[in-house]
């Protein structure tokens, strides 16, 4: 991945693995990958996730969000919450929070939105909204933010 953004620093790459092991996961993200999926991808949601990518968003496969997310928290040291609630972040209503405990599982937006009765677009509207409020930029990051705030 590394060798390949030398070459191309516009390249996004999409780490297409069997691999689901913590260190091959995060070396990968941290040398740019914008996404890790597990070679079992049903083909339509691989097609997704590229999209995402091209539209500027990081992915990660269901199968192992919820273990980078675990393991990102243990790494950093840092105790819960991490710093006070900005006046916004209070304002976050339960569908708010219910999204993110799904997304914290991996959840894809069409999931979440079959279980709380939304439409996909509804619910990426809502990730959207959460994102700007806790300063963050991808679903990961809402989600470990989130979790270091003690919202979920």
């Amino acid at each position: 991945c590394h060798r390949v953004l030398l070459a191309s620093a516009k390249t996004a790459v999409v780490m297409l693995t069997n691999y689901q092991q913590d260190e091959l996961i995060l070396r990968s993200l941290l040398a740019g990958a914008k996404g890790y999926v597990i070679k079992d991808v049903d083909l339509d949601e691989l097609k997704k996730m590229i999209r995402s990518v091209y539209r500027g968003a990081s992915v990660l496969d269901p199968k192992v969000t919820k273990q980078v997310i675990s393991t990102v928290i243990s790494r950093s040291g840092v105790p819960r919450p991490v710093r006070p609630l900005p006046n916004q972040a209070a304002s976050l209503s339960e569908t708010d929070l219910a999204i993110v405990r799904y997304l914290s599982v991996g959840l894809t937006n069409k999931e979440i939105g079959t279980r709380i009765n939304l439409s996909p677009h509804t619910v990426k509207d809502h990730v959207e909204k959460m994102c700007e409020i806790l300063g963050v930029r991808s679903r990961i990051e809402l989600v470990v933010e989130a979790l270091r705030r003690g919202l979920i």
